[in-house]
């Protein structure tokens, strides 16, 4: 049975089709606690979006960098979600967050990942 908008009604439960967002929130924890690492782990698995990847190829390469440096330092577009910015998972993006990637992308550092 479907519904005047469009939604699929099966008895109680009612199905509606399109994009959908989500958020996870970890305020009220410290910034180096384990419960926000844990979020912060969580919201990449579940978009499929590493951090540090900007434009969201799944290649962490110069593009990813390049974005990344006008998001922080020239108040460019801020990428969606906002979490892929946020490379050393410590709640904000800022320079180390930039020298991460970079480390990463030209000298072999550590993949950007949450603990």
């Amino acid at each position: 049975m479907t519904s005047k908008s469009g939604a699929q009604e099966y008895g109680l439960l009612t199905y509606e089709t399109g994009v959908f967002t989500f958020r996870c929130d970890a305020s009220g924890v410290s910034l180096g606690a384990i419960p926000y690492t844990r979020a912060a782990y969580l919201q990449s698995y579940l978009t499929g979006i590493g951090r540090g990847d900007m434009n969201y190829d799944g290649i962490y390469d110069v593009l990813d960098v390049v974005g990344l440096i006008n998001h922080v330092f020239r108040n460019g577009l801020p990428p969606f979600p906002d979490f892929i910015a946020d490379v050393s998972c410590d709640g904000v993006a800022d320079v180390v967050d930039v020298v991460s990637l970079i480390n990463y992308v030209f000298r072999a550092g550590p993949q950007p990942e949450c603990p």
